[in-house]
């Protein structure tokens, strides 16, 4: 019984110890990605009383972008 405890131990602290171990190697570091932004809509727009309105509430201006384009949707359920 106390062999098979330190062997799975051994065996957490092992697999620990390489999941923490060099995270990135020099190719990832080298490898620089550009991220294209597209300015044709803005975030918010500025309302007469100040309150912004997101872009959720404004679907109609966003619609029209994505069309032909595949969408992913990332929802939180409560």
């Amino acid at each position: 019984m106390c062999y098979l405890f330190t062997k799975n131990t051994v065996l957490l602290f092992v697999l620990t110890l390489l999941s923490c171990g060099k995270l990135f190697t020099s190719e990832d570091q080298s490898t620089k990605h550009e991220v294209a932004v597209d300015s044709r809509v803005p975030d918010t727009v500025q309302t007469d009383k100040g309150t912004p309105i997101v872009g959720a509430n404004r679907t109609e201006k966003y619609i029209p972008l994505l069309k032909g384009k595949r969408v992913g949707i990332v929802a939180n359920q409560t």
